[in-house]
């Protein structure tokens, strides 16, 4: 599953892409307007997805899930 907060029409300004075996990879804008990525796990508890990140053990951050199909996954912002 693949998560895009489009821009620029040329390339998103950040992404997020869920994994079948749990793990996750998110592209950002960096500091010097160049991507960053980070990675970790995660888990989906209900309606809340939670990003368990791979270099910070004791940071997650959660979204809402609005609704999920097998080809269309829709969260709330924020």
């Amino acid at each position: 599953m693949y998560i895009a907060d489009r821009g620029a029409p040329s390339r998103p300004r950040a992404a997020l892409e869920l994994l079948p075996d749990g793990s996750y990879v998110e592209t950002t804008i960096g500091p010097t307007d160049r991507s960053a990525r980070r990675s970790g796990r995660w888990q989906l508890d209900g309606d809340t997805l939670r990003l368990l990140a791979a270099e910070d053990a004791g940071s997650s951050r959660t979204i809402e899930v609005i609704d999920a199909t097998p080809e269309r996954l829709v969260v709330k912002e924020g």
